[in-house]
Parts: structure tokens; sequence; C-alpha cells
């Protein structure tokens, strides 16, 4: 979507990551039961964004401290991108 296009644009903007936007179980993995799920079935959202951080399979979700600053500044960065643009 193009609302999924302006938040890689704005996530790679500071440090050139790379990030995938699509269906959370093509995409990512499957998943059962997420966040993402119950926001779809019980709210009136259209569009439900789920994010993972940064890492490529060297730390999973215990990123080192020196990727901390870096993942909330491109992280912030998509996010401010998807409510300004929603």
């Amino acid at each position: 979507s193009k609302l999924s296009d302006v938040a890689l644009s704005a996530l790679s903007k500071y440090y050139g990551t790379e990030y995938r936007a699509g269906n959370i179980a093509t995409t990512i993995y499957s998943v059962s039961s997420s966040a993402s799920d119950w926001v779809y079935a019980n709210t009136p959202c259209k569009l439900v964004f789920a994010l993972e951080l940064r890492d490529t399979g060297d730390h999973g979700f215990l990123l080192p401290p020196s990727q901390i600053k870096p993942t909330a500044i491109e992280t912030w960065a998509g996010v401010s991108a998807l409510v300004a643009n929603a």
C-alpha cells in the first residue's frame, strides 16, 4: 500500500536499514492470536501494522545496546510517517 511505502521510506532514511511490508504470515512468519489480529477483529481499523525490530537473525529480540538508539530513531520515523499520512 502507499502508506506502507511511506513508512518503509522513513524507516530506512537514517541508517539505510531495509524493512519489508506485507502480510505478517508471508513476510515475517506465521503467528496466531497476535495483537494485530485482536485490533483487526475488535476495532474499526482497516489497516493494522506490526513492526519487527531491525535485527537480521543474530540477536533476535535482544538487541545489543549499540542498536537500541538507532532502532528507536528509525522506528519513530516510520511510525510518525504512518500517522502523518493516515
